[in-house]
């Protein structure tokens, strides 16, 4: 448990998304052909600081460096990116595993070819001088995101702490849970850590909490934000889908050693003021930045994580039917060029 005063406004906004196709056609700065390819970002606009990785790659060009013209595209809800890249209306994407597993389960079939960041920033928040840990919800009013995935996370951290979800009377969080908090209404709400909690944690003096759905509260490890590929256009393009997985990866550490450049390229995106911008980052950093595998590949994924948060999601009943993970998950197109 850590008290934070950092956080990023709230991501929710619905937005008619352009289509590119992808093929040959685009010409380089030197004469070069490049390939033509769509990618359909995580979230609808405003953007957010997870998105950097794709936004500093596409400024400073290195999707061009490595052959690729690529056009970016906002879905009109985030579980819409993974559909998007299954029936081809994008070649690539980014999704998470819940929906990918979701997805797979009822037919529609990505590739996983690369994890952005392993771990999950999301989470509750809470008032430090009401909840101390988990167990301290009981009794309380928590407001939790819609969302089944949220639902079951924050279930299986109470049952974790030893309180019974019947114990603490849950709200819909609705499609902000920052004004439920800064209202006095709940004890709790659900959060990201580089998300609603800065608006939480600026806005007032009180104290905040921040309890991450990780291992350490009972819920299973999962990787979180995943490149996906839809599989025709993988299987067509495989130096593309590699030079795009390569090309936002150094994206992702050329922000690392040039933040204020890279938070001044998201921020007419994301739409965040300058001290919020650097709050995120750091928390997404904070949470998300470390790998569950340090001395594999950059992007690495084990099916063992996989599967076990498939049967997770199986024995909750959030899948109609279990998943071949090993047919939808890869490293073959990492930088490394490793299939693992």
């Amino acid at each position: 448990m850590r008290t934070f005063r950092r956080l990023l406004a709230a991501m929710v906004a619905i937005c008619s998304m352009c289509v590119a196709v992808a093929g040959t056609g685009s010409t380089g700065g030197h004469g070069a052909t490049l390939l033509n390819v769509s990618f359909v970002q995580d979230f609808p606009p405003p953007g957010w600081v997870g998105e950097i990785p794709w936004d500093v790659a596409q400024a400073k060009g290195f999707y061009q460096q490595n052959g690729l013209s690529v056009t970016m595209n906002w879905p009109p809800t985030p579980s819409d990116s993974m559909k998007f890249v299954a029936n081809h209306t994008v070649d690539m994407g980014m999704s998470y595993t819940t929906d990918i597993l979701t997805g797979a389960a009822n037919g529609l079939k990505v590739i996983a070819v690369a994890s952005l960041f392993d771990q999950d920033c999301g989470g509750v928040m809470a008032w430090a001088d009401e909840v101390r840990t988990p167990a301290d919800f009981k009794g309380k009013t928590v407001a939790i995101y819609d969302f089944p995935q949220t639902q079951l996370h924050f279930r299986t951290m109470l049952l974790h702490a030893g309180v019974q979800p019947s114990e603490v009377h849950i709200v819909s969080a609705g499609n902000n849970s920052t004004p439920l908090m800064l209202a006095n209404k709940v004890a709790g709400a659900d959060a990201a850590a580089p998300g609603e909690l800065v608006n939480v944690v600026t806005a007032t003096k009180r104290k905040v909490v921040f309890f991450p759905y990780s291992s350490q509260y009972g819920v299973p490890k999962r990787y979180w934000s995943v490149i996906v590929a839809n599989p025709t256009f993988a299987k067509e393009h495989p130096a593309a889908v590699k030079a795009f997985v390569a090309a936002t990866f150094k994206g992702l550490h050329y922000a690392l050693s040039h933040v204020n450049e890279a938070l001044a390229i998201n921020r007419p995106i994301s739409k965040q003021s300058a001290l919020q911008a650097q709050l995120s980052w750091v928390q997404l950093k904070y949470y998300s930045f470390t790998r569950f595998f340090p001395n594999r590949p950059e992007g690495y994924m084990d099916t063992s994580i996989w599967q076990s948060y498939e049967n997770f999601y199986l024995n909750n009943h959030l899948l109609p039917s279990s998943v071949d993970v090993k047919s939808i998950v890869t490293n073959a197109y990492l930088p490394s060029s490793s299939s693992m």
